[in-house]
């Protein structure tokens, strides 16, 4: 039995294999997120919650398209040592 071989047992033939895209950036996003999930939570309840409370958050948070959005008076302050 090849890698899919096991759809052949299951009695149900609508169930098909489907095409997904698997190396994505969108998919290592989410990678990130359910593994920063599981280092803070546990349980299947739990990191639902925690990531749509940080995807949530990221929403409420203004987007500004330059630096000099982000920082009103033009300075930009680098903070050393």
């Amino acid at each position: 039995m090849g890698g899919l071989g096991f759809l052949e047992s299951v009695p149900d033939r609508s169930m098909k294999p489907f095409n997904t895209p698997s190396h994505t950036q969108a998919v290592e996003r989410i990678v990130k997120e359910v593994t920063e999930a599981s280092k803070h939570v546990i349980g299947p309840e739990q990191h639902d919650g925690f990531i749509r409370s940080r995807k949530m958050a990221r929403q409420i948070l203004p987007e500004f398209d330059t630096k000099q959005q982000y920082h009103p008076s033009g300075k930009i302050f680098v903070s050393i040592g």
